[in-house]
């Protein structure tokens, strides 16, 4: 994929717009930014393990009763 970004300031920041075919899936709302040489390159951060969507979703579960615990009974280790 190849295409011209174009640069550009917005308030005090510097801006890009990048190509269609250069463009990250929605839902990305932050980059990773670093220079390697001449390049800047963006790319979203690492995905965390759970996503806020399962966590929405474990919320969403229906509260139950923990079984009572029975006291196990074993053998002494020492005397």
């Amino acid at each position: 994929m190849r295409g011209v970004a174009k640069v550009f300031w917005s308030g005090n920041s510097q801006a890009v717009r990048l190509p269609r075919e250069c463009r990250f899936p929605e839902g990305v709302d932050s980059l990773l930014a670093r220079r390697e040489g001449n390049r800047v390159v963006l790319e979203p951060p690492a995905r965390r393990k759970f996503t806020r969507r399962f966590w929405k979703a474990l919320g969403a579960l229906p509260e139950f009763e923990r079984p009572e615990q029975v006291r196990q009974r074993r053998k002494a280790i020492w005397p």
